[in-house]
């Protein structure tokens, strides 16, 4: 396609058909299977990989033509070569440029993300069926081209670590995946997953508190399920009926997700009829059994009995049982446990650091949980009751003690409605700044806070008690 093209009408019907396989770009890259129509495979050579990617993204997939803006008369923008562009068909081909790749988080985010799990830079899976062509066909490409195309696309190499493997494996074989039935529903699953994801797996999921009374799993044995799913008739099923009157997601309102919950609808309305009938779904194999949130509430209750009567209002609990249940399911218990020690000296490292007491502390572990439920006092750390209720209270996974027999007496004991937090959710938003700030009791102003700790900044500059410190990017 010569970069002018005629003005006229026709001329550009034909710049537009002739764009449309640019826009799919690297749908025609070398695969395993068709090796023998291009050069050989990316070489060691940093040079010549960056070439190899270079040739395969501009000479054998057009990445150019689908990537780089095109001006009112469809010729090529060369100032800002592969930016993205929105074509003639209304496909967006996204930012691939350098700046844009070589400022990814890692060579995974382009090699593993986008190419292998089918997701947007953002994380967000590929909506649109253009682009999760382009996936498919990066996904063909055999390893070494992958990373030569990452090569030139970002300009830089991947640095590779030797890492020590195992002699032996530390997963199961699985059983093969199930598939999910074959219908229109296809184009809907992606939509339908996350909405799934960000409503319905946290409490419903596999090991979750309520997955006994309805099993959020992959979309294949949603579809197989003929208690809460009626093939090809969303508004006969039983799951999508109690989302949409309210009833689920517990706290929501329908108003606050009409808009995600039009994907699941349609996935539901687009499933074959016959898709109830297919075969029970084999389980993929677990390498360690689930722990149930019922045996971790008994094992509370025994021990909050141990804890002096007036020191129990300021006990708190947390619980590695949903990592355990979640993290790499296919490894076995022991496996599994070597992992522990670095997940909770992390957890322990987040504790202290949300306290100005001098004493380190070291949460006491819970008998007969193997490690995996923890008890603190959080005077310990000089946190109120206050403070942690402050923590507690955007907390999603609550729930109410007045349900559960063992777990409403150490609510009544402690004071609080949720007794037991998961460490995962601590870790991840504890640190964040508003709890942070409050947690540390951190004043508005910096100077407060340097009469707070006895700090005159002024009078250290003026004589001479300074010293001039950085760190180094990613260390901490």
């Amino acid at each position: 396609m010569p970069s002018r093209v005629a003005s006229s009408p026709l001329g550009r019907l034909v710049a537009t058909i002739c764009l449309l396989p640019a826009m799919a770009c690297c749908i025609g890259l070398p695969t395993a299977a068709n090796a023998q129509d291009t050069p050989a495979a990316a070489p060691a050579d940093p040079q010549q990989r960056i070439e190899r990617g270079r040739y395969l993204a501009q000479n054998v997939a057009g990445c150019g033509n689908g990537h780089t803006p095109h001006d009112a008369s469809l010729n090529l923008d060369s100032t800002k070569d592969l930016t993205g562009w929105t074509g003639l068909t209304n496909a967006t081909a996204p930012d691939i440029s350098r700046t844009r790749i070589a400022g990814l988080p890692s060579a995974d985010s382009f090699l593993v993300d986008l190419i292998k799990d089918g997701k947007k830079f953002s994380g967000a899976p590929i909506a649109d069926p253009l682009m999760r062509g382009v996936a498919e066909g990066l996904r063909s490409l055999r390893p070494e081209d992958q990373e030569a195309l990452y090569a030139y696309l970002s300009g830089q190499e991947i640095k590779k670590i030797d890492v020590a493997k195992s002699p032996t494996a530390v997963c199961k074989q699985r059983k093969p995946a199930a598939q999910a039935p074959a219908s229109g529903a296809a184009k809907f699953a992606p939509a339908a997953d996350a909405f799934l994801n960000k409503y319905c797996r946290n409490c419903h999921g596999p090991g979750q508190s309520f997955e006994s009374l309805y099993r959020t799993g992959d979309l294949a044995s949603i579809a197989a399920d003929p208690a809460f799913v009626v093939p090809g008739n969303a508004d006969a099923s039983r799951m999508f009926v109690s989302i949409k009157n309210g009833s689920m997601p517990k706290g929501s309102r329908p108003s606050e997700f009409a808009g995600d919950l039009k994907g699941l609808e349609a996935w539901l309305n687009g499933l074959a009829p016959d898709s109830a009938a297919t075969e029970p779904l084999a389980e993929s194999a677990r390498g360690r059994p689930l722990q149930s949130f019922a045996a971790f509430q008994d094992a509370a209750f025994k021990d909050i009995q141990n804890v002096p009567e007036h020191d129990r209002r300021y006990q708190r609990y947390f619980s590695f049982r949903e990592s355990y249940n979640t993290w790499f399911d296919c490894e076995d218990h022991e496996t599994f446990m070597k992992r522990l020690p670095v997940v909770a000296g992390g957890f322990r490292k987040l504790l202290n650091s949300l306290s100005h007491e001098s004493e380190l502390l070291i949460p006491k572990e819970v008998e007969g949980t193997g490690s995996l439920l923890v008890r603190i006092d959080i005077r310990d750390l000089g946190w109120s009751n206050e403070d942690y209720q402050f923590l507690a209270e955007p907390y999603p996974y609550g729930m109410d003690p007045a349900s559960a027999i063992k777990l409403k007496p150490v609510a009544d004991a402690t004071g609080t409605s949720l007794p037991i937090m998961r460490a995962d959710w601590f870790v991840s938003f504890a640190a964040r700044p508003e709890f942070y700030n409050r947690l540390m009791r951190l004043p508005p102003k910096i100077k407060d806070m340097e009469d707070q700790f006895g700090i005159d900044v002024v009078d250290s500059i003026r004589n001479l008690r300074i010293k001039r410190a950085a760190i180094v990017k990613g260390w901490s």
